[in-house]
């Protein structure tokens, strides 16, 4: 891999949460410097009773992968990420409630920690798989992601993150101070990239399901923050 991508990335990583998933960084050390603020985020019992919703009567019980917390310094700058990938479920109410709570309880931590003074960093991002069908006012679970001042940027119109649907899955979340920073944002489609042989030979529908498997059914998206 080092031939492929140099020898100054280093991958930091989770032990195994629900489905046997892990959440990861991969991070240029000539660009970043990791700080020493990492972990994962859970909330503990007593604070669960805050993790609530109108019209959900649902308790929130802990996250099923619960998000991972990394740090790092650009020049002068320390900024915090979420790395999340909610739960899923199905479209019944109790995992669609299940769903919001755990986008709630994300965009709660972050709101408390970028007021917080001893904080480790008031830049805070939230990012991963939230699996938000439609990233627009409506939507229960951008509504509870966003409940606390999370927004997110504007992404490509014509291309969904996720490859076998036009859902939009995979955000990136920042608080209003930081979301004026971004320059430019977007997601990237690989479909003909990749593979392009079996690009070539196989239907759509065949290459979705092969990449699947074999990379991902979640297109990159990727986000430009100006710190300076």
């Amino acid at each position: 891999m080092e031939s492929f991508i140099g020898s100054s990335y280093e991958p930091m990583f989770t032990d195994r949460g629900g489905n046997d998933e892990r959440a990861a960084y991969f991070y240029d050390t000539a660009k970043v410097e990791r700080m020493p603020m990492t972990g994962e985020l859970g909330i503990e019992p007593f604070a669960q009773r805050w993790i609530r919703l109108p019209g959900v009567d649902q308790a929130f019980r802990g996250f099923d992968r619960n998000p991972y917390i990394g740090s790092f310094q650009f020049g002068n700058h320390r900024f915090m990420l979420v790395n999340a990938h909610l739960f899923f479920g199905g479209t019944a109410s109790a995992d669609m409630n299940r769903r919001a709570l755990e986008a709630y309880a994300v965009g709660r931590y972050a709101d408390l920690r970028r007021d917080d003074e001893y904080a480790f960093s008031p830049n805070i991002i939230a990012l991963g798989d939230f699996n938000i069908p439609i990233a627009a006012s409506g939507d229960p679970i951008y509504d509870a992601l966003s409940r606390r001042g999370l927004t997110v940027p504007k992404h490509s119109t014509r291309i969904a993150s996720s490859i076998s649907t036009d859902a939009q899955y995979d955000q990136v979340a920042f608080f209003p101070s930081l979301k004026r920073k971004i320059k430019n944002s977007g997601v990237f489609d690989y479909d003909s990239a990749v593979f392009s042989e079996l690009w070539d030979r196989l239907s759509e529908e065949d290459f979705k399901a092969y990449c699947r498997y074999y990379i991902s059914d979640h297109r990159p998206m990727w986000v430009e923050v100006d710190f300076d």
